[in-house]
């Protein structure tokens, strides 16, 4: 996924040019940011991957060919119920790419920008709540360029508003710049920006919600 990732986000503006502006001449730190973030969310409680796949003629093995994250909020989001040994696995993953991050730096990232998402966020927090606080939240979807208008990122999106729609809430998202359309006809609305304070001048960031999934 990391790879996918890497390459379906390469002409992104907040993850490509404003964070890593160096990723071609370092395309290897580019998918390694991807890999430490999945690894770092791959065993939240609340957090699900979901993938589409093809068969591969070369192989004769399915090939992942787009990904999403989504994101369960709110109070009444599932509490970790994992045994202790995934807890340590969790732990071991996150201090490890902590040791590795200082020892290799991610020379494709600029460093005084990679946690302006981060920083931004209490500048618009405030959207998921009183009746949005409960979401079902789209945090990323990438497809591999090859594989664009073919459906696959509609399926992952579907995904998610189905299981907004089985607990009566709302689905969410952050647009990527010129993805609003494809938001708007899947039911998503426009209901604010997060492209401010750090990530003024930023393109994307419309804060869309789908409340009738």
């Amino acid at each position: 996924m990391a790879e996918l990732a890497a390459k379906a986000f390469d002409q992104n503006d907040l993850c490509g040019r404003f964070m890593h502006p160096e990723r071609h001449r370092f395309p290897d730190d580019f998918v390694t940011f991807w890999r430490r973030d999945i690894r770092n969310h791959f065993f939240e409680s609340n957090a699900y991957f979901i993938v589409t796949t093809v068969d591969d003629p070369d192989t004769g093995n399915n090939k992942v060919v787009s990904a999403a994250k989504w994101k369960r909020q709110g109070k009444n989001a599932p509490k970790s119920t994992q045994s202790w040994a995934t807890v340590v696995q969790y732990h071991s993953i996150n201090l490890i790419h902590t040791i590795t991050s200082r020892i290799w730096p991610n020379r494709a990232a600029d460093p005084s920008k990679v946690n302006s998402l981060d920083e931004a966020f209490p500048l618009f927090a405030h959207h998921w709540s009183g009746q949005r606080e409960e979401s079902w939240f789209l945090d990323m979807l990438s497809v591999h360029p090859d594989y664009q208008l073919r459906g696959h990122g509609r399926a992952l999106v579907e995904w998610g508003k189905e299981k907004a729609r089985m607990e009566c809430i709302c689905a969410s998202t952050t647009s990527a710049e010129m993805k609003e359309e494809f938001y708007n006809k899947l039911g998503f609305v426009e209901v604010g920006r997060a492209n401010v304070g750090p990530l003024s001048g930023v393109e994307g960031g419309a804060i869309m919600f789908c409340d009738e999934p």
